[in-house]
């Protein structure tokens, strides 16, 4: 898991670019917001509140200030927003190889809900072994012999 916030435009864009690569290989959510923005910092409560309940479960968050967007790297920013256009605040999550933009509710609770959702899959358990047998054992029967 990591968590890395470009807010600055102080912020080496090569590292923060490296740091963004390396959050987005597992599980992550990306913002990207801009502090001139009513929604955005409305938002950043609940935002927060998101963050530290779910980077518990190991998903990455990565927060990306406007000014910064034109600092990525080329192929970093295309697979971050994906598109032409960046409209304030864009949430997106990243799962392996897939992403998909959030466009729910902006509260911590429903934040928190639909981002587990999409995001907290975690390895079911499996209910048997291939190829194992099955050996029932009765204790205490009537009649059984010890021996």
């Amino acid at each position: 898991m990591v968590n890395v916030e470009f807010n600055s435009p102080a912020d080496d864009a090569s590292v923060k670019s490296k740091q963004i690569k390396d959050g987005l290989k597992g599980r992550a959510v990306v913002l990207i917001w801009a502090t001139w923005c009513h929604h955005c910092t409305s938002m950043k409560p609940a935002w927060d509140k998101t963050k530290s309940s779910l980077s518990k479960e190991g998903i990455s968050f990565i927060e990306i200030e406007s000014v910064n967007v034109e600092r990525l790297d080329d192929g970093l920013k295309q697979r971050v927003i994906v598109g032409k256009h960046v409209y304030f605040p864009m949430i997106r999550t990243f799962k392996g190889s897939k992403s998909d933009e959030y466009s729910g509710e902006r509260d911590a609770a429903t934040l928190t809900k639909e981002l587990s959702k999409k995001l907290g899959d975690k390895p079911k358990p499996k209910s048997g072994l291939k190829g194992t047998k099955k050996t029932v054992v009765k204790t205490g029967t009537k009649g059984a012999k010890s021996g």
